[in-house]
Formats: structure tokens, C-alpha cells, sequence
């Protein structure tokens, strides 16, 4: 009998001793509860703004790294315990494979990122989130639960994955303005597979050609920004072809000199995920597929930012200076005027070292080079200096060819 007692003494010491082990913790307003040795989940937090979860975490008491690789259920649920506010944008780490049941239920952020390796999003998970307009689906998202999206305010749910995700019941219900956009080749894969959803999936979707905000902000009956510039900037959440468009032209910014901004136009078709462009049309809406290629990447410089989410930035940011475009002219953010240090979702502005004297720049269009990745200091041409494609300054007159000099394209014949 002692023997017995003793034995179960030692189990349920070895038990209580695994349960210890793994206590719940908090970094930075954020909590945590480790799952095993190696990996947590984020259980809450008092957050207020927006949200970065870490792809490690360090518990001091633990004296323990885990690995981040799942956001619990009613993590931040507007009505948990915590009453986390999280507005602005959700930035999760590669790490996560897993989102729990209501885990951002009845928040108002407008952008999150859904990393390539998570598997589920759990029922409800961001249900009543109605400033939550575009998502992109991995290509891992093995389910997808009951009302993860419904009352939501999307109207663009791009999806990855040649295999849908099983899908829960409402998963998208009361999407006003709902269009799921898939690659052209699992259009009807999905048309199948997401039979609920049928009307709302498509392999187009409409790029909206609108002039970047001017420098005076006009405003129309209803109440909308009127800005009426042929160019515009633009950034994808996705890589997206424009091959059956040819009324679009695209540029890139390769340098900036003498208060112009040289540009190379893109002719491949695609403009790659995240990548800040200068867009024009002679129309106002065109319409383009995703690319069957996620993985496109330009093959030159590019000083043009995008933004996936609403962003305000400062004149100044670090040694940079920031410019937005207005019509075919940078212009210098204002830090004291609220629309000229801002930009809007899907757009880009450009970031130029601070040796660059500009007040403002105008663009020059057709540049044939698709290699120029360094910025002309306007300094270094004030001794007449002759520069290659490539940015790289000659150290005598040129051959023949076409060159840079004193900002400018010059033709040595």
C-alpha cells in the first residue's frame, strides 16, 4: 500500500512539474502560453493600435525561446478579458500555422497578412472586422472555418492555392462588395470546390487608374477626393499580369538627379507582389489577372515604396526624404498638411537619400535602360561628370552611346 501511495505521489510530482514548466508569460503588452518546449501561442494582450507579433519570444522567468506558431481562440477578441483595440494593420510572422475561433472577432483593423505555411483560420475568427477590405489567402490554408469572414468589408480576397481550403458555412457571408480572385488556372477548381461562393469568384479583377492626391485637395459632392492627374502610383498585394491591357503603361523609378526622376517602363507583363509602380491608362477602371507566377521580381533598381495599408510618413526618415507624386511631379511630403504626408493603400511615393538636393522632381518617361540602380547625386555633377546606365560615374568624355549628364539622357555620337 505504501508503495502504491508513493508512486502515485511521484506521478502526480512528475505531472505537476510538466504543467509548471510551461507557464503562461508576458512581452511587450503581449501574452503568451508555451504549447511545449519549442513553440507558444499568443493568448491576448492590451494592445491598443497596431499589432506585431514576434516570430520568437523570450520568457525571462522560463528562461525559454519559443517559436510563435499560433494565435489562440478569443486571443483578441473585442469582448475577451483583455478588450484589445487593434486598429491600423496586423503583422503576422512566418511562423504561424494556426489562427483560433474568434481570435480577432469585432476588430477594426484594415490590413493583416496571412504568411505562407498557415494551415487554419478558425470559425469567426474575424468576424464584425468591416474596415477589412483586401486578404490574401496562402497557398498552405488548409481550412477555413464557419463565419471566419463573415461581416466583414472585403471586396477583394485573393486566394494562392492551387487546392481550396475546405470551407466553413458563411465563411464570407454579408460581403457587400465581395469579388474572390483566383489565378486563371484554378478558376474552375474553385468555381467547384466553392460552389457557395460561385458568383463571387473570378480570375479578373478592375484596376482603378486614379490620379494620385494633388497637392490641394479638391473635394466633390460626395465628399470624395476629385483628383484628376493622368499618372498615378500603385502597389498589389499580389503579383498581377497586365498582358491583356495594353492600354496600361508601367514604370519604375531607376534614379533621381537634377530634380527630374528617371524611369524604366516595365514590359514583361507582370508587376510583382509589393512592388511601388507609376501606372497610366486612358481609362479610368482596366481589368487584370493575378499572375500564375508569385514569385516575379523586377530585375533592376526601384525607388519607388509601396504601402498595402493606409500610411502617413513624415518628410524626413532617417537619411531619406519622401516625395509623392502629383500628376508627373514629386512633390516633398508636408508634415504640416495631413493629405500631402499621407498615403493611401495600394499606392507608392518615393524615398531619395537626403545628399539629393530636391524640392520637387518631374518624371521623365520612356527610359530605355533597365538596369540604372544608383541615385546621381546632383553634387557630384556640378564637375561635369559623365555617368553610364548603371549609374556609375566615366571618368573621361564617352564613346558613342547613351549616357546620364548633368541629370539628363545625352546621346554621344
Amino acid at each position: 500500500m505504501q508503495m502504491k501511495a508513493k508512486i502515485s505521489l511521484l506521478l502526480l510530482g512528475m505531472f505537476l512539474s510538466s504543467v509548471s514548466s510551461y507557464a503562461d508569460f508576458v512581452v511587450d503588452n503581449i501574452k503568451y502560453e508555451a504549447i511545449n518546449g519549442t513553440t507558444a501561442r499568443v493568448t491576448g494582450g492590451t494592445i491598443n493600435g497596431s499589432l506585431v507579433i514576434p516570430q520568437t519570444v523570450y520568457d525571462e522567468d522560463e528562461d525559454a525561446e519559443y517559436t510563435v506558431t499560433e494565435i489562440g481562440d478569443n486571443a483578441f477578441s473585442l469582448w475577451g478579458g483583455d478588450g484589445a483595440r487593434i486598429s491600423g494593420s496586423v503583422t503576422l510572422p512566418s511562423t504561424i500555422k494556426k489562427i483560433g475561433d474568434k481570435a480577432f472577432y469585432y476588430q477594426s483593423f484594415s490590413s493583416i497578412n496571412f504568411p505562407e505555411g498557415l494551415k487554419s483560420i478558425g470559425s469567426y475568427a474575424f468576424d464584425v472586422n468591416r474596415n477589412l477590405q483586401v486578404v490574401t489567402l496562402p497557398s498552405t490554408l488548409e481550412n477555413l472555418g464557419n463565419g471566419a469572414f463573415q461581416r466583414c468589408g472585403l471586396n477583394q480576397v485573393f486566394v494562392m492555392g492551387d487546392k481550396p481550403a475546405t470551407l466553413g458555412t458563411d465563411a464570407f457571408l454579408d460581403n457587400a462588395y465581395l469579388n474572390i480572385i483566383v489565378r486563371p488556372s484554378t478558376y474552375e477548381t474553385y468555381q467547384k470546390a466553392w460552389s457557395t461562393y460561385s458568383d463571387y469568384v473570378t480570375d479578373i479583377f478592375p484596376l482603378f487608374i486614379t490620379g494620385e492626391i494633388p497637392i490641394y485637395d479638391l473635394w466633390g459632392d460626395n465628399g470624395l477626393r476629385t483628383p484628376t492627374a493622368n499618372y498615378n502610383t500603385y502597389c498589389s498585394p499580389v503579383a498581377i499580369a497586365f498582358d491583356k491591357s495594353p492600354e496600361l503603361t508601367v514604370w519604375t523609378v531607376d534614379s533621381v538627379g537634377s530634380n527630374q526622376v528617371y524611369t524604366s517602363s516595365i514590359t514583361s507583363g507582370i508587376i510583382p507582389a509589393g512592388e511601388g509602380v507609376i501606372l497610366k491608362s486612358d481609362a479610368d477602371t482596366i481589368f487584370v489577372q493575378m499572375a500564375e507566377n508569385q514569385n516575379a521580381v523586377l530585375g533592376h533598381g526601384n525607388l519607388l515604396k509601396g504601402v498595402l495599408h493606409n500610411t502617413g510618413l513624415k518628410t524626413t526618415d532617417g537619411d531619406n526624404v519622401n516625395y509623392v507624386l502629383n500628376d508627373n511631379v514629386f512633390t516633398r511630403f508636408d508634415d504640416s498638411d495631413q493629405w500631402r504626408s499621407y498615403i493611401e493603400a495600394n499606392h507608392a511615393y518615393l524615398q531619395v537619400p537626403s545628399t539629393v538636393e530636391l524640392d520637387s522632381a518631374a518624371i521623365v518617361f520612356g527610359h530605355t535602360s533597365t538596369a540604372i540602380s544608383n541615385i546621381v547625386n546632383t553634387k557630384a555633377k556640378e564637375d561635369n561628370a559623365y555617368y553610364n546606365l548603371q549609374g556609375i560615374k566615366i571618368s573621361s568624355k564617352p564613346a558613342k552611346g547613351m549616357y546620364i549628364y548633368h541629370g539628363k539622357k545625352y546621346l554621344a555620337k
